[in-house]
């Protein structure tokens, strides 16, 4: 079934829940779903007086959920939000003429305003990187990543990509977030990973989150960040010649590198974690 209810519906984790590819239960890792089911059970007559909506699956979420299954006679009556427990929230939800305010956000998606802050205190936590090492620092997050899997081919890769891009810092360590000195908010702002292909109950799939405006438009950061970098640091190797400009191979995300276009003519970098955040 494909859920109708507005604050449910673009939630890929709790359509997977609705189709009956994926079950909720004590544990569940996707705090964003998990805080969802959370307030449609408060906004049903359950509400959690410990811990409220804290996106944690626990005990208290567990009989909140086996009393709601229970008093609606859904078989078995226990603390999985399963297929029939979805079809059952999305029914007594499916009227709402709005989404919750302001926006539902999906996994690994953010607001610019939070990103932001989240470099701010990026910023704070390597007082000694000046923005171009900032930069690269939260670029190389994303592309090569952290992934061990084939992480020496990747970073060679890159590495050509950008020459002179300030990959390391002293001592040859990869120039990259670590947390702390950086708080865990802001690491996990930073780090997160959003879906571009993959579904639940897979993991998410793209390396970096997506920025969202207040139309819904989606971002890739991760690409704008990206290109960015290669517009900052010209010098190139192999295999990025193909067309005789710099570092243009990174170049073919049109809309975000239309984005990236403005900040780089108005601020460049700046503009991104400074000015912006200012206005």
């Amino acid at each position: 079934m494909t859920l109708k209810a507005p604050r449910f519906r673009k939630d890929l984790v709790l359509q997977a829940c609705a189709d009956g590819q994926h079950r909720m239960l004590i544990g569940e890792s996707f705090s964003g779903s998990v805080r969802l089911i959370q307030q449609a059970l408060i906004d049903s007559g359950y509400p959690l007086l410990k811990f409220g909506p804290d996106g944690m699956y626990g005990e208290e979420t567990v009989q909140s959920v086996a009393q709601y299954k229970a008093d609606r006679q859904l078989i078995p009556s226990d603390g999985v939000v399963g297929r029939l427990t979805m079809a059952a929230l999305d029914s007594e939800f499916e009227s709402e003429s709005l989404p919750l305010p302001p926006l539902n956000l999906g996994i690994g998606e953010l607001f610019a305003e939070d990103y932001i802050l989240a470099v701010k205190d990026a910023e704070a936590a390597f007082p000694g990187d000046t923005p171009d090492q900032m930069l690269t620092r939260i670029r190389q997050m994303y592309y090569p990543g952290t992934r061990p899997d084939g992480l020496t081919f990747r970073e060679i890769a890159f590495d050509q990509l950008m020459l002179n891009a300030p990959v390391q810092e002293t001592g040859g360590i990869r120039r990259l977030l670590k947390s702390p000195p950086l708080n865990q908010t802001s690491f996990s702002r930073l780090t997160a990973s959003a879906f571009e292909n993959a579904a639940p109950p897979m993991l998410p799939d793209n390396p970096g989150p997506y920025l969202v405006d207040p139309e819904e438009k989606r971002v890739d950061i991760g690409h704008t960040l990206l290109t960015i970098d290669a517009l900052t640091h010209t010098s190139t190797g192999q295999p990025y010649f193909d067309f005789g400009i710099p570092s243009v191979d990174p170049a073919w995300w049109v809309a975000d590198v239309g984005i990236a276009a403005v900040w780089a003519e108005q601020d460049g970098w700046v503009a991104l974690h400074g000015r912006l955040g200012n206005d």
